[in-house]
Parts: C-alpha cells; sequence; structure tokens
C-alpha cells in the first residue's frame, strides 16, 4: 500500500476524538462587534496644526497602535480616537519595509486586539476591519490565498482594503488578529504584513510597563514561537496555564511546544484539552489531524480533518491532507471525491493528489464518474461571509 508523506508543520493543535456540534461562524456584523473596539481611527497633522491624512489602526495587547507608515511621511503630530474620543499619540518605532508604524497613546485608548499565533492555510474565511471615514468601523469579508511565511512575508487576501482602512487588521473568523492591511495590491488581491511583524516592533525608548502590569502571555509565546525556542515556549506555557486555565490558546501553544520537541502524546493531550475549551478552534483540528497521521493512525486523522472542513469547508490544506489520509488507509476512491473538490478550490494542488489516486485528469461534467461520484467526504455547507 502506497503511504503518502505528510505535511507536518505542527504550529499548535488539538482535537476531541468525539464528535462536537460547532456553533454557526460568526458573520461579519458578530465579527465586527467583537473587534472593532481594538480598531482605532489615526488621524495626521503637519507642523501648522492641517489635516495631513487619516486611516486606520489596531490596539496590541502592549495598548500602542500600529498603523500605515503613509501616515508619517508629511505630519509632525498624530491622534488616535474610537467612539468620540481622541487622543494624542507619539511615534515610537518604523518598519518602512513592511509599511508598519508603532505610536503610544498619551492615554489609553480601545480594547487590544487578540493576536493570532498561527500560519494562517490557503481558503481559511478573513475579515478586513478598518475605520475607513474615521467613524464607524466597516469589515469586509475574504478568504486568503497565499499565507506567506507567518513572520514576514505578506498574506494574500480577497478580502477588500478601502482607502482609510489600512492600517486596520485583518482578523480570522473568531476574532484573532492576523494582519495589518495596507492598500498595496497583487492583481485583485489585497496584501496584508502578518501580525508578527508588527508584534516585532522595537519599541524604543517607550515608556516601560508598570511593574504591576500582567505579563503578555501570548504576545511573548508567539515571539518564542518564531525564534524557535521549543524549551522555552514549553515553559513559558506551562506558566500562563496556571495563569489562566481557561484559556484555549494557551494549551494550543503547549500543544506546539509538545509536538516541536517530539512529545507526540503530550501534544495530543494538550490540543485535545484546547478543542475541550474551545470546540471551534480549527487549527487545533487541522494539526491534530497532522499529527495522528504521523504517528499512522490515519482513521483518526481523517476525523480531525474532517472536523477542520466541517468549520472551514474552504480550506485547501485540510482538503488536501484529507486525501492523503484517504489514501494511506488504501481508500482511493474517497480520495478521488476529495480531489475533485480540491480541483474546485485549488487546481494546482489538486494535480498530486489526483496522480497518487490514479487520475491524469480531472473527469468531464458530464462524465459517469460525476454521475455516480462517491458521497463526499466532509457534509459541504457553504463558506461563511
Amino acid at each position: 500500500m502506497h503511504h503518502p508523506v505528510w505535511l507536518i508543520e505542527v504550529v499548535a493543535a488539538t482535537v476531541l476524538l468525539w464528535p462536537t456540534s460547532p456553533a454557526a461562524a460568526l458573520t461579519a456584523d458578530q465579527l465586527l462587534d467583537r473587534v472593532q473596539g481594538a480598531v482605532v481611527s489615526v488621524r495626521a497633522f503637519d507642523s501648522g496644526g492641517a489635516p495631513a491624512g487619516a486611516g486606520s489602526g489596531v490596539v496590541l495587547p502592549s495598548g500602542r497602535v500600529v498603523t500605515s507608515c503613509r501616515r508619517i511621511d508629511t505630519a509632525t503630530a498624530w491622534r488616535v480616537g474610537l467612539q468620540g474620543r481622541s487622543t494624542a499619540a507619539a511615534l515610537i518605532a518604523a518598519d518602512r519595509a513592511g509599511d508598519l508604524c508603532l505610536f503610544e497613546p498619551a492615554d489609553p485608548i480601545g480594547t487590544p486586539a487578540r493576536p493570532k499565533m498561527v500560519r494562517l492555510r490557503q481558503g481559511t474565511t478573513v475579515y478586513a476591519v478598518g475605520r475607513p471615514r474615521g467613524l464607524e468601523a466597516a469589515a469586509s469579508p475574504g478568504q486568503v490565498m497565499r499565507a506567506g511565511d507567518g513572520r514576514t512575508t505578506p498574506i494574500v487576501t480577497t478580502a477588500a482594503v478601502s482607502p482609510g482602512a489600512d492600517g486596520g487588521g485583518l482578523f480570522d473568523r473568531r476574532g484573532g488578529l492576523v494582519g495589518l492591511l495596507t492598500l498595496e495590491r497583487e492583481g485583485d488581491h489585497w496584501l496584508v504584513r502578518p501580525v508578527a511583524r508588527a508584534l516585532a516592533l522595537d519599541p524604543g525608548q517607550g515608556p516601560a510597563a508598570p511593574a504591576d502590569k500582567k505579563p503578555d502571555w501570548q504576545e511573548r509565546a508567539m515571539a518564542l514561537e518564531l525564534s524557535g525556542d521549543w524549551s522555552g515556549l514549553l515553559a513559558w506555557c506551562r506558566r500562563w496555564i496556571k495563569a489562566e486555565a481557561k484559556r484555549a490558546d494557551a494549551w494550543f501553544a503547549l500543544g506546539t511546544a509538545y509536538s516541536r520537541l517530539g512529545r507526540t502524546p503530550a501534544a495530543i493531550d494538550a490540543y485535545r484539552h484546547t478543542l475541550r475549551l474551545d470546540p471551534q478552534h480549527a487549527d487545533a483540528w487541522f494539526n491534530l489531524g497532522l499529527t495522528y497521521g504521523r504517528v499512522g493512525r490515519h482513521r483518526d486523522a481523517i476525523a480531525a480533518l474532517r472536523h477542520t472542513l466541517k468549520i472551514g469547508p474552504a480550506d485547501v490544506e485540510a482538503w488536501s491532507q484529507l486525501g492523503q489520509a484517504y489514501l494511506a488507509t488504501g481508500n482511493r476512491e474517497t480520495a478521488r471525491a476529495v480531489a475533485n473538490e480540491l480541483e474546485r478550490l485549488d487546481p494546482d494542488r489538486a494535480i498530486g493528489l489526483r496522480q497518487q489516486a490514479g487520475m491524469s485528469a480531472p473527469p468531464a461534467a458530464d462524465s459517469p464518474q460525476n454521475a455516480t461520484k462517491p458521497a463526499a467526504p466532509v457534509s459541504r455547507r457553504p463558506a461563511s461571509p
């Protein structure tokens, strides 16, 4: 029997072995209600006090605001605002190549966003959220077309970015901040800076945090992950869980550390606990599927990947790995059905799966194969807006 090589990049994940009934995905309005407190307006002024530009920004866990650097070129003063009030802000760091600038508000403003510390996958539903007129926040839904490296290279998305929304945030379907919006485009798609690049900005001589300020658990975990310090991440996550035992992302990060250290049983336990706390954690289902595949538990992998696709039916990577799992069990017929589904989402990705399943080309629309197509491995439903 042919056993395919599994793509294992365990970024963090887990899964329950029993089925769950995922709650309905957030609509654009629901998502907006959840994250709009983290998206502020940014106004720039020249030396004479005249307006020199406006746009959006995002409040980071530190309380600082990150936005587009295009607002610093002709300005000498800045203000960030939310819900009718504003405060002066000082520029403390800039990543000009990434078009990201970091500001320290004179007074606290907004609710910090929750950075998402995993790499996206093609087909993931995302929302571009900004304040294009400086007043009401607006959300534009779309999908990830290219995820980048999760650190510095851009995310490519179909989520439209209106002028003035640049500097705002790209959020996943659960409200996690995954990127910062720009007006740069690649054809019909928009380029977004990964949140890791914003978090990596050196705050320079910004004010020191108060001695009694709580640790920024997630930001530190993300930094340890990006640096590849898996032992450090493990120690940090153990502290994080002691402080926030019911935080799903803490267990998710713990699973990452265990997986990278080769401690698979412990990783699976951590991943399972992640999903007890948050059954909608699609990345947890996905990575548990990869972990099961790595240790030869292909039927469990199939179950986990099916859950991933119930949450995100357009997840290209999940479809691809599901096809590999079916091939590993010798079920070529269902692998072919998966290849047909993958053909609709990403024809290039479907080629390799078709070859392994013994299909040289997609079936014609009126072919007998399509007329008697095997049951899809996952119940399909429309992608969430």
